[in-house]
C-alpha cells in the first residue's frame, strides 16, 4: 500500500532520490488529498515541514490536538523562572517538571519568543 501522492510523484518525477525523501505539496493541500501532478515533488522531511509552516498547516504548539498549555503559558513559565522553581511551575500549570525544564531550556516550544 502506498500514499497516492507518493505514487503520483513517482510517476511524474521518477523514484524518490533517497529513501528519506517524501512527496511534498506546493499547493499546501496535501491534507485534502491533493494529487495534482503539478503540485507534488520530492522533498526531505525538514523541507516539507518548513513548507507546511509557510502554508499555515503546522500543528505545532497550541495548535496540536494534545497540547496542554498555550503559548502565553510558555511565556509565563520562562518569565517566572527562576523566581519560581520548576516544581512549583509544574504544579501551577499541571505539566511535568521535565516538560518545564525543556520549555525553559528551549528544547520544547522553541518557536515561542
Amino acid at each position: 500500500m502506498a500514499l497516492a501522492s507518493n505514487v503520483i510523484c513517482e510517476l511524474v518525477h521518477g523514484a524518490a532520490p533517497t529513501p528519506d525523501h517524501e512527496a511534498a505539496h506546493s499547493c499546501g493541500n496535501g491534507h485534502l488529498a491533493c494529487v495534482h501532478p503539478d503540485h507534488v515533488r520530492w522533498k526531505m522531511h525538514a523541507e516539507n515541514m518548513a513548507e507546511m509552516m509557510e502554508h499555515g498547516r503546522s500543528t505545532r504548539g497550541e495548535k496540536h490536538a494534545l497540547a496542554k498549555i498555550s503559548e502565553d503559558t510558555v511565556r509565563s513559565i520562562r518569565r517566572e523562572f527562576p523566581a519560581v522553581t520548576k516544581r512549583q511551575l509544574s504544579l501551577k500549570y499541571k505539566i511535568s517538571p521535565t516538560h518545564v525544564s525543556r520549555i525553559i531550556n528551549g528544547e520544547r516550544w522553541a518557536h515561542v519568543a
